[in-house]
């Protein structure tokens, strides 16, 4: 998702003229798509306390949703 708002973003910023009918579908999908990504991950938020009481009673480490995942050292930089 955020590269496809990134590509979007540099293609309407890339001209002096308004977006085109393409650019603004396009952006009006963008907007949904994000509107229901957003949707789950507070869902997924909300039921994050209760899981990590279920793991921790299993003896096992909770999910910490605030840390940013685990790099990968093996794997090449995107970048």
């Amino acid at each position: 998702m955020q590269g496809n708002i990134a590509t979007l973003y540099t293609e309407v910023t890339r001209g002096d003229a308004a977006p085109t009918a393409a650019q603004l579908s396009a952006s009006e999908t963008a907007q949904r798509s994000l509107t229901g990504l957003l949707s789950t991950w507070q869902q997924l938020q909300a039921d994050l306390p209760a899981l990590n009481t279920r793991l921790r009673a299993a003896k096992l480490a909770p999910i910490r949703a605030e840390l940013p995942p685990p790099r990968n050292l093996n794997a090449a930089d995107e970048d």
